[in-house]
Formats: structure tokens, C-alpha cells, sequence
């Protein structure tokens, strides 16, 4: 789904937005990628971000999509608090990987009536 954004600057906004969060500052989160409806972050492997077995924690995991997602909507709320965000995290099983990506998509976009 494609749409255009409330806020032509919107992409500024969301950078700045997102460098204010101290959090994602810390364990080294980066935007990858965003345009109109789209966020990509992407945290690199550290193992102070890790579970006891040395795999990425589920928190980080949970953080990055909970970002994403609320990005991806940035454009198409106006900075409304009335956006709703729903996602879901589902670990299946372990694996190895240095980087860890979380991107989102806006399904729909909110009517401008």
C-alpha cells in the first residue's frame, strides 16, 4: 500500500524523533530505510543485548518491531496518540545472525475524512 504522507518533512521527523530515544541510541539501532508506510531498523550484535544462551533477547526483538511499526505509521497519524499499533512476536527457534532487522509495512492506511 502506498500513501502520501500528511507531513512532507516527514522523514526528518521521524529521524529526529528517533534519535531522542536514549534507548535505541544505546544498543545501536539505526532507521535503514524509510519512506511513506516502511521502517527498517537494524541493531547490530552485541552480547550485552543477548540472552543467556548468546542469542538476541527477546526485548530487543519486541523493541525494534514496536519502533518500526510506530515509524512505518508516522507519516499517516500527523503525530496523532489515537494510532493504533498492533504486533506480534513469535520465537520459533534460535539462530546465529550479527544483525538483527525489524521492518514494518503499513496495511492500512487511516481515512482522512
Amino acid at each position: 500500500m502506498s500513501f502520501q504522507p500528511l507531513d512532507p518533512d516527514f522523514e526528518k521527523r521521524v529521524r529526529e524523533s528517533f534519535s531522542r530515544q536514549g534507548f535505541m541510541g544505546f544498543i545501536g539501532a539505526e532507521i535503514t530505510d524509510i519512506r511513506p508506510g516502511y521502517c527498517e531498523i537494524r541493531v547490530p550484535y552485541k552480547r550485552e543485548l543477548s540472552q543467556q544462551h548468546g542469542f538476541f533477547h527477546a526485548g530487543i526483538i519486541g523493541t525494534l518491531a514496536d519502533n518500526s511499526g510506530g515509524y512505518a505509521a508516522f507519516p499517516s497519524s500527523a503525530f496523532s496518540a489515537n494510532t493504533y499499533l498492533h504486533f506480534r512476536v513469535i520465537l520459533v527457534r534460535f539462530c546465529h545472525f550479527f544483525k538483527l532487522y525489524s521492518a514494518s509495512i503499513v496495511l492500512k492506511a487511516p481515512s482522512r475524512s
